[in-house]
């Protein structure tokens, strides 16, 4: 994104490309010069359905090139029922930056590998 004089830079971005239900999502939000009068960070996760899977407000204060604001989302909950590409979408004033990644639905269950049974030592009679 090219930004004319004295515009806000944002970018967004996540420390994966896919992840399934339970993942922690670590998503990073830079804004390289703030406007006045300050504006929210608005930051949203849309899932296939164009539904809103997450969303958060950032006080913009603690966002700059030195200091990223990482927000972690936990990929759980209806929100997050469908499989497929999901969009991380955030905005500051008239600035804008968004990213994508893939969701898996669906746990994988752990293989439990059955103990085996306890055998008693034959009891010899009297």
């Amino acid at each position: 994104m090219s930004a004319a004089y004295g515009q806000a830079v944002l970018t967004v971005e996540t420390d994966e490309t896919i992840y399934s239900d339970g993942n922690k999502i670590l998503i990073t939000t830079v804004l390289q010069k703030h406007s006045d009068p300050p504006n929210v960070v608005t930051l949203r996760i849309i899932n296939p359905d164009s539904g809103y899977a997450y969303v958060a407000q950032l006080d913009n204060s603690e966002i700059t090139l030195e200091s990223p604001k990482i927000t972690t989302v936990k990929a759980q909950g209806s929100y997050w029922s469908k499989s497929g590409e999901y969009t991380v979408k955030v905005k500051y004033g008239v600035q804008s930056a968004e990213t994508t990644f893939e969701f898996v639905s669906g746990k994988v269950e752990p293989t439990v590998t059955p103990e085996p049974p306890i055998v008693e030592p034959p009891v010899e009679p009297p």
